[in-house]
C-alpha cells in the first residue's frame, strides 16, 4: 500500500497539461477572451471573484475561476 493511501488522501481527477503560448494564452484561453467563452471551456468550474487586474486601465477585469471558495483575502 502507498504511503498516501494508508494516511487516507483524497484522490483527485487527473491534471491537464496546457501549454503556455506567451502573450496569447494558455491551453484553450486567450487573453481578451469574454467571460462566457472562458467559463464554456471551464466545465465544473464557477466565477469565484472579478477585480480590476490593471490599476492604470480601469476597463480590463479579471476574473477568478475555481471548484471552492476563492482563496484570497483582497
Amino acid at each position: 500500500m502507498a504511503a498516501a493511501e494508508s494516511q487516507g488522501a483524497v484522490k483527485r481527477p487527473a491534471r491537464v497539461d496546457w501549454e503556455l503560448m506567451p502573450l496569447n494564452g494558455v491551453g484553450p484561453l486567450c487573453f481578451g477572451m469574454p467571460i462566457t467563452e472562458v467559463a464554456a471551456v471551464l466545465p465544473g468550474m464557477a466565477e469565484l471573484r472579478r477585480f480590476q487586474a490593471d490599476p492604470s486601465f480601469r476597463e480590463i477585469l479579471g476574473v477568478e475561476f475555481g471548484t471552492g471558495p476563492s482563496s484570497s483575502t483582497a
